[in-house]
């Protein structure tokens, strides 16, 4: 099965595909911001790719963590906001996108830190969720790319995945606080 833990709990394979994601968000702005598109649709493969693998990883090597979730966390609504405000700063991407695009991460946001401020786990993605990334990184590479009129379309698919993802991780979430109690799991 799996190969066991490491002496280490913050420097795991997977942790470090997600600090990696971290370390691509400047590049990335950067690219778009001076526009080398070519460059930037490749280092928001990488970073896509290193998001699908970090997961599958952590569960190969067992080395799943909550602070492993945290850092994958942080890195994928880092990259998607930063990519997706450079892009609308260089004229890409419409405003109405990344106000309802950041309207949902701010609400995930905030939910997953009222869980872990309570010593809860983050609500763990759904299968509408994993749709709607897929169809984040599609609507990236296509606005940067440039490749109207499927820019419009992915950009349409994420918006009608996105009430379904959240809303299906608000049923989560509140499953999982009326099942801790009102003041948080047991001690």
């Amino acid at each position: 099965m799996g190969v066991a833990k490491t002496s280490n709990k913050y420097l795991t394979v997977p942790n470090l595909l997600s600090f990696s994601r971290l370390a691509l968000v400047a590049p990335i702005a950067y690219a778009v911001l001076t526009q080398n598109m070519v460059v930037a649709a490749v280092l928001v493969s990488i970073s896509f790719l290193t998001d699908v693998a970090d997961g599958r990883i952590a569960r190969f090597l067992n080395q799943a963590s909550e602070f492993g979730r945290l850092i994958d966390f942080a890195a994928d609504r880092t990259n998607l906001l930063t990519l997706l405000g450079s892009l609308f700063i260089v004229g890409l991407f419409p405003w109405w996108g990344l106000m309802l695009i950041v309207s949902r991460e701010i609400v995930m946001f905030s939910y997953n830190m009222y869980l872990k401020n309570r010593g809860l786990r983050f609500v763990p993605p759904t299968a509408f969720g994993k749709a709607t990334f897929v169809a984040f990184f599609a609507m990236e590479i296509s606005y940067i790319l440039e490749i109207s009129p499927l820019n419009l379309v992915f950009l349409v698919i994420a918006l009608v995945l996105m009430p379904l993802s959240l809303a299906k991780s608000l049923q989560l979430f509140f499953k999982t606080v009326k099942r801790s109690g009102p003041l948080g799991p047991p001690k």
